[in-house]
């Protein structure tokens, strides 16, 4: 099945620009697997799909959000409440990224 589209060097390109380290030893052997792969693909392009509606999903959901609702809310009075350390009006936490 395989019609070796995937060329050595192909493979190598493919390897750079995924930042990928390919033993030379599976080199042939990589190039092989893309090909075959790549000619099952093109299978594909054999169908007829003229009268193929497009799938955007598969699942036939309209629609699975709720409409955004404005509601109560806390003040930020009452959300700092509780709070252990509070600077100007906000939580006041430890830093998270370190320099």
């Amino acid at each position: 099945m395989s019609t070796s589209k995937i060329s050595l060097d192909q493979l190598r390109h493919i390897a750079k620009l995924s930042r990928l380290e390919i033993n030379p030893d599976k080199e042939n052997y990589l190039a092989e697997q893309l090909s075959e792969t790549a000619s099952y693909i093109d299978i594909l392009g054999e169908l007829d799909t003229k009268n193929v509606e497009p799938t955007y999903q598969t699942n036939h959901l309209k629609n699975v959000t709720r409409d955004d609702v404005i509601g109560e809310s806390l003040t930020q009075e009452n959300a700092l409440s509780q709070a252990k350390d509070i600077y100007n009006g906000y939580f006041k936490t430890q830093a998270t990224i370190k320099k």
